[in-house]
């Protein structure tokens, strides 16, 4: 299928057959919420998902309901937004799920909402907030007033010191250790969702610091999954989450940001650990993306496959012969940067150039979507579609790193440059610390902004920006990572579990970049397979870059590195070095000490 043939098929809410569309739904527009002004009427927001299973189902239920068409186009604006086109109006309404509802006034300032609601029980709500709109507005706006001094919070910030360091990383461990399930391994009761980050910092964690415990929890997690009904054992893949405690019922919907990240997990777990286990499900992972996912002509990966629980609990033999769910065809940036990523790691795990291909031509894909003074735009839909999100630049300046890391292709390290300037220049707040979520051009949203950051993006940005300084030594970098790290130093308990992210970042400023420098011949297959090894080894914070001993000898006389000794790869923490490492079996033992703290 091709590009434009996409764009005319894909962009549907639901592929199901209901009575939804008798609503005379509106897009997001100024126009919009003039009109709701014009004609006194509150807007219902409806936030849907192509794969979200309950969206379908209010789809077919609630709004299909005749009393509830008829009420709410004779008094109501309605709007629907897809949550991963508009991630700006998600982050802002989401009501704590999908599908949300909100209802906002014509200024777009939030009355009330909920996720999925039967219709009867919607419809009574639609009466009775709209009654409370017409009748109660002095109340409505006093609701609204506490509703706003909630959200005005101020911030006050403690300093990074080795103690504070301690006490984050601590702070991690000792949450992951209480909420961990020793019968079924992941974190929580039900439902349970794959904690990606939170797998990332055991990983991270045990190597620095050494604590088995961390790895037992990540491994027996990892192992668990694998083998219940989270992972799809006929086409490969995780879905979304588990209902259940065992990880035995999904919810079927497969998410292209959920498996490029536990791909890259399960495959930098079965680095350390060398269990086939953790091999053998990346391989299937690989195998899913690749049959359902990827446009192999332009090389980009669609966002999610539907759920259909039907269709999932058919045998192998029937599945084969039954249509298979529908698959939301759009191309995300911050998703496919992450893909971007997986891919290249499994290059050199299982040594096999064609996936470090597929990530190159993502990458490339992508770089279409990249704008000089806006960074880069967050989905494609006949042409590059809305720009300003935070999470697009920071998955891109990461997955950039990456790639020039795997290519030495310079290219890709100036685009992390030049995207690294605009989240600076643009999203960095430069009085308190920390980026923005979003930069937004709506007026609507401008007048609803919400003055907090959020942690996961901003501690991945973080990283980000360090290990740009690794390969560039800027320390302009290190001024504006202190800022966003400490903005978040006395709030981060907030978020619990979720800090995890912070926590590794916390620990990558006040630590340093493991800097590699592998020194040898191009074209030479010893310097090629260290070099390899070297990208293959899972080592926190860990920052690899290739210096050829004709073309970059300027670079290697400054640094005093050894012509003699080649292929060697010269491991530097800061401002100490260790002995150049020319044996690539000892390589491996070497990065392990290095990563303790």
């Amino acid at each position: 299928m091709t590009i434009i043939q996409r764009e005319k098929a894909s962009f549907r809410f639901s592929p199901r057959q209901n009575s939804a569309d008798k609503i005379n739904w509106n897009e997001w527009s100024n126009d919009s919420f003039k009109q709701a002004k014009e004609q006194n009427k509150l807007i219902l927001l409806s936030i849907s998902a192509v794969w979200c299973h309950w969206c379908h189902v209010m789809d077919e239920t609630t709004f299909s309901y005749e009393p509830v068409i008829k009420f709410l186009n004779d008094n109501f604006i309605p709007i629907r937004v897809d949550s991963d086109m508009r991630p700006d109006i998600n982050r802002r309404y989401n009501m704590g799920g999908w599908p949300t509802v909100a209802i906002l006034k014509h200024d777009g300032s939030l009355l009330a909402g909920g996720t999925y609601i039967p219709p009867e029980r919607f419809l009574e709500f639609l009466k009775e907030i709209n009654e409370l709109y017409k009748n109660n507005m002095s109340k409505s706006e006093r609701k609204l007033e506490k509703i706003q001094s909630k959200i005005n919070a101020i911030h006050t910030f403690k300093t990074l010191s080795k103690d504070m360091n301690m006490e984050v990383l601590q702070y991690i461990r000792e949450n992951a250790v209480k909420s961990y399930d020793t019968l079924y391994g992941g974190f929580g009761i039900e439902p349970k969702f794959p904690m990606s980050e939170l797998l990332e910092f055991l990983l991270y964690y045990h190597l620095r610091t050494g604590d088995d415990n961390a790895l037992l929890m990540l491994s027996k997690t990892l192992i668990t999954k694998c083998e219940g009904g989270i992972f799809d054992h006929t086409e490969g893949g995780f879905f979304r989450y588990s209902t259940t405690r065992d990880w035995s019922i999904p919810h079927y919907e497969k998410m292209l940001e959920d498996n490029s990240v536990l791909l890259k997990i399960l495959l930098e777990a079965y680095s350390v650990t060398k269990n086939e286990k953790f091999k053998e499900s990346a391989q299937k992972i690989i195998d899913y993306m690749k049959s359902n996912l990827y446009d192999e002509k332009y090389g980009c990966f669609y966002g999610s496959q539907d759920a259909d629980e039907e269709y999932y609990k058919l045998p192998p033999d029937k599945r084969k012969k039954a249509k298979r769910p529908n698959v939301d065809m759009t191309i995300y940036a911050d998703k496919n940067a992450l893909a971007v990523e997986a891919f290249l790691y499994a290059g050199v795990v299982f040594d096999d150039d064609k996936y470090q291909r597929i990530g190159v031509k993502t990458m490339d894909f992508l770089l279409k979507m990249f704008d000089e003074n806006q960074g880069i735009y967050h989905y494609y839909k006949n042409g590059p579609q809305l720009s300003g999100i935070l999470a697009d630049n920071v998955n891109m300046l990461n997955a950039l790193i990456n790639i020039y890391q795997y290519t030495v292709d310079r290219k890709y390290l100036d685009y992390a440059q030049k995207i690294a300037s605009i989240l600076i220049n643009k999203f960095f707040d430069d009085e308190r610390g920390g980026f923005y979520d979003d930069l937004t051009s709506d007026d609507v949203l401008r007048k609803n902004i919400h003055i907090e950051k959020e942690i996961l993006t901003n501690s991945k940005a973080a990283s980000a920006l360090l290990s740009l300084d690794s390969l560039k030594d800027r320390k302009d970098y290190k001024k504006v990572v202190s800022k966003t790290l400490e903005y978040f130093s006395r709030s981060y308990k907030d978020y619990g579990l979720f800090a995890s992210t912070y926590a590794s970042a916390v620990d990558f400023y006040l630590n340093d970049a493991i800097h590699i420098d592998i020194v040898g011949k191009r074209e030479d297959s010893k310097t090629i397979e260290m070099y390899k090894k070297t990208l293959e080894i899972y080592a926190p914070n860990k920052i690899v870059n290739f210096l050829d001993i004709s073309e970059d000898r300027a670079k290697i006389d400054i640094k005093g590195y050894s012509l003699i000794k080649y292929v060697a790869a010269y491991i530097c923490i800061g401002s100490k070095c260790l002995e150049p490492v020319t044996d690539t079996l000892k390589l491996v033992d070497v990065l392990k000490i290095a990563s303790k703290i």
